[in-house]
């Protein structure tokens, strides 16, 4: 396919990712200088690596980014908020946060929102980007739209479709309902999980979407 994103521009909406479950340091820091050498807006990868991958992006663009409590989002909210605590010490500058998926399902919505303010709170202090990750696949129209509002007003940066453990990543219905939902209300959109090639990167980037994660399947895209 042509390409109608510039490479200049294609890579700043670009959070590069190493969240492989036995993802080791070695493999962090050669993939966080990778991100460097691209100049993508971010790193993504767990708090445990935070410390040497700020060190490694220090003085650069490319912000480092810590996921909390991936991939499901099943933990108190004390650990969420201890979580974030950590990563912003370690240099975090984004958290991607998953959202309590099983409170979500269960309708305890006040509680959802509530976690997600908690944790706004704590990054926004450290002026740090907070993305709520809310794992699509799993819900309907209707429900996407709401975990979108709960995001929006908890007072997140970013909706994300999801972690890419799921059965499912970023599909393009509910990535256009996302965006349709969050439209003029200062909320940006992820796509995240299972975009493979530049042609699904490029659709998602024109529908709306501010930030597309991206793990090895990029070294393929930017070619």
């Amino acid at each position: 396919m042509s390409i109608t994103i510039p490479n200049d521009l294609f890579v700043r909406l670009i959070d590069y990712a190493a969240l492989k479950t036995t993802v080791t340091a070695d493999d962090v820091i050669r993939e966080a200088k990778y991100a460097l050498e691209m100049n993508f807006a971010s790193f993504c990868t767990y708090s445990q690596y935070m410390a040497a991958v700020s060190k490694v992006l220090a003085d650069s663009e490319v912000r480092p980014s810590a996921v909390i409590a991936f991939p499901n989002g099943n933990v108190p909210c004390s650990l969420k908020v201890a979580e974030a605590h950590y990563a912003l010490e370690a240099g975090a500058k984004e958290l991607d946060m998953v959202m309590n998926l099983a409170a979500f399902a269960s309708g305890y919505y006040d509680y959802v929102q509530n976690e997600i303010a908690e944790v706004v709170q704590v990054a926004h202090a450290a002026d740090a980007l907070v993305k709520v990750i809310i794992e699509t696949c799993h819900w309907n129209t209707s429900e996407v739209h709401l975990a979108c509002m709960l995001v929006e007003q908890a007072g997140a940066d970013y909706v994300k479709t999801s972690t890419g453990f799921a059965h499912e990543g970023a599909e393009f219905f509910r990535t256009q309902l996302m965006c349709m939902a969050v439209q003029n209300r200062g909320l940006g959109v992820k796509a995240s999980g299972g975009i493979k090639t530049r042609e699904q990167a490029e659709q998602f980037a024109k529908m709306g979407c501010s930030r597309l994660g991206i793990g090895s399947a990029i070294k393929d895209i930017m070619r």
